[in-house]
């Protein structure tokens, strides 16, 4: 079978964006955890609370903007490694009819 793309590196690199889209979540995660914890703001600091929700707020989105493209980068690596191997497959088709018609005019 003629083969001109490895495919197998394509959906290992769409599943690779998958694991790495899914991390985004870990990453949001902490930012509510962590980052954006405001249990220390007492006194005058309360005032600096709507401020760090914006904050948040304006991250998550973000998280969530990138978080789409990678999953959506992810799929059309997979369509695109399952295109391959659909026009790998027509090609060997091909080249297998030629040779069994070339042999035919030969003998």
């Amino acid at each position: 079978m003629v083969q001109r793309h490895n495919t197998e590196e394509l959906k290992a690199y769409a599943a690779y964006l998958g694991t790495v889209a899914g991390q985004f979540d870990q990453v949001k995660k902490y930012l509510h955890e962590h980052g954006c914890d405001k249990s220390g703001f007492t006194g005058l600091l309360t005032i600096l609370q709507p401020g760090v929700d914006l904050v948040r707020g304006a991250y998550d989105l973000a998280l969530d903007f990138g978080q789409d493209r990678m999953h959506g980068s992810a799929e059309r690596m997979a369509q695109i490694a399952a295109d391959y191997e659909k026009t790998d497959q027509k090609v060997a088709l091909t080249f297998a009819q030629i040779n069994d018609q070339v042999g035919q005019v030969r003998a």
